[in-house]
């Protein structure tokens, strides 16, 4: 079988069962198999493939079938211009959640020494694509999962910032408590969806750890407990911003102005749906 015949019964096998971009996903699937670049993929579509490298597509296939997300078989996934590892510790990174990243650039003002933390950490990917970018920044990642914080560990020692993260185990802001003025940015992607959304995932999402999804019976525990105890931590005019589910905007604005969080702005993503929400601390 040659090359482009496996990428051709690939992706109507993922056609037939409703594999979300089933061709792009068969030619990714490909490339990680034969180790092949975009170019080196093209260029070979009249290649034959050995009885292996088949025994092996078809195998990967069936997983993506069953709903094992490409990014676990292939172990990476594009960040912010940045390739992360990723595995079934940590979520996997989502293009809407570079505009947290972009949104806390816009925050910063100039200071000699740029205090961050990035809360529920996962892979790292927000933590570390700031730390790349802002090389004055001092960054603190939290994550209450073990695992996931080794990924992290392991992502950061890849894009070489290591040496200024600390990595910390707890639950969202506890281990950062008692209360100290300690930070200009506070930035979270925490789990967010309710027990009714956590029903309706799709396959692959259910993959994906429920600790870094469910958060609650409405989805808004996490963000009880952020706008309640991020005030002790920032400095004064530092701010937090959140990710949201897009149906999440005005209860979670309600809960910043709850804590006393002023200039609060809700920001839309790529597809104009509701993403962002920041609130500058004042003391």
């Amino acid at each position: 079988m040659r090359l482009r015949q496996a990428w051709n019964q690939c992706s109507n096998l993922f056609a037939a069962h409703k594999v979300e971009n089933g061709r792009a996903t068969a030619r990714l699937l490909l490339m990680h198999l034969m180790q092949y670049t975009f170019t080196q993929f093209i260029t070979s579509l009249e290649q034959e493939l050995a009885p292996a490298a088949i025994a092996e597509l078809q195998q990967l296939s069936q997983q993506i079938v069953l709903g094992k997300p490409l990014q676990y078989i292939t172990g990476q996934q594009e960040f912010m211009g940045l390739n992360f590892d990723v595995d079934e510790n940590v979520l996997i990174p989502r293009p809407e959640t570079e505009l947290l990243v972009s949104a806390v650039l816009t925050k910063l003002n100039c200071h000699n020494q740029i205090k961050i933390a990035d809360i529920g950490t996962g892979s790292g990917a927000v933590i570390i694509s700031l730390a790349t970018k802002i090389k004055q920044a001092v960054c603190t990642a939290v994550d209450i999962s073990k695992a996931a914080l080794a990924v992290a560990r392991k992502n950061a020692r890849r894009h070489q910032v290591a040496e200024r993260i600390t990595f910390l185990q707890g639950d969202l802001l506890n281990p950062l408590l008692p209360a100290v003025e300690k930070f200009h940015i506070i930035v979270s992607n925490p789990p967010y969806l309710s027990t009714d959304r956590m029903k309706s995932l799709p396959l692959n999402v259910r993959q994906e750890p429920a600790l870094a999804l469910y958060g609650g019976v409405d989805g808004l525990d996490c963000y009880r407990r952020l706008t309640a105890d991020a005030p002790k931590l920032l400095k004064n005019g530092g701010h937090l911003l959140v990710e949201i589910d897009c149906n999440q905007a005005k209860a979670v604005a309600s809960l910043f102005k709850a804590n006393k969080f002023l200039e609060i702005e809700i920001l839309s993503d790529y597809a104009g749906l509701d993403r962002i929400v920041v609130g500058k601390c004042q003391k």
